[in-house]
C-alpha cells in the first residue's frame, strides 16, 4: 500500500494527474483495503458451537459382544444396557460426574458398541447395508449452553 500511494503522489507531484484523481485513488485503495481486512477478520472469526465435551462415540463393528469385552477389559469400563444389537461402556460408574465437571446434569462419556442386523430392511428404500467392518460411526459432543446456538 506504501508504495501505491508514493507512486500516486509522485504521479501527482510531476503533474500526470490532478489533486482529484490524487484524493478519488488514494480514498479508494483505502476503502477496499479496509475492506478486505474486515472480511479476513470475519472469516476468521469462530462459528457454530462450542463443543464442551465428548458425550459419546459411536463404534460399529461386525461382533459388539467381543468388542464390549474387550473395552471392558482393557478399560475396566462396566457394560450396561445390553441390548440384541448393542451394548453401552460408560467411562465411570453410575451417579459419578465427567472428569473436571462441575454441573450435576452433564452425563458421563461413553461408548456404544454395535453390530448393525444385516437382515434388517433398509429404512425409506435406501441401498442395503453393508456387512459392518470396524468402525467409528459417529462422535456426539456436549454443548455447554445451548441459547447461544
Amino acid at each position: 500500500m506504501q508504495g501505491f500511494a508514493a507512486t500516486k503522489l509522485n504521479e501527482f507531484e510531476q503533474g500526470k494527474i490532478s489533486r482529484r484523481t490524487l484524493i478519488e485513488t488514494l480514498t479508494l485503495a483505502v476503502t477496499t483495503m479496509c475492506a478486505a481486512n474486515a472480511n479476513a477478520a470475519q472469516a476468521a472469526a469462530p462459528k457454530g458451537v462450542k463443543a464442551a465435551l465428548v458425550n459419546h462415540v459411536s463404534y460399529t463393528c461386525p461382533d459388539f459382544k467381543q468388542a464390549g469385552d474387550w473395552y471392558s477389559k482393557v478399560f475396566n469400563l462396566d457394560q450396561v444396557g445390553l441390548k440384541d444389537t448393542e451394548v453401552t461402556l460408560p467411562f465411570g460408574k453410575k451417579g459419578e460426574q465427567p472428569y473436571n465437571v462441575t454441573a450435576k446434569d452433564v452425563p458421563l462419556t461413553f461408548i456404544i458398541c454395535r453390530t448393525r442386523d444385516l437382515n434388517a430392511p433398509p429404512a425409506n428404500g435406501a441401498a442395503p447395508r453393508p456387512k459392518p467392518t470396524a468402525l467409528i460411526n459417529h462422535i456426539g459432543y456436549t454443548v455447554a449452553d445451548t441459547a447461544s446456538i
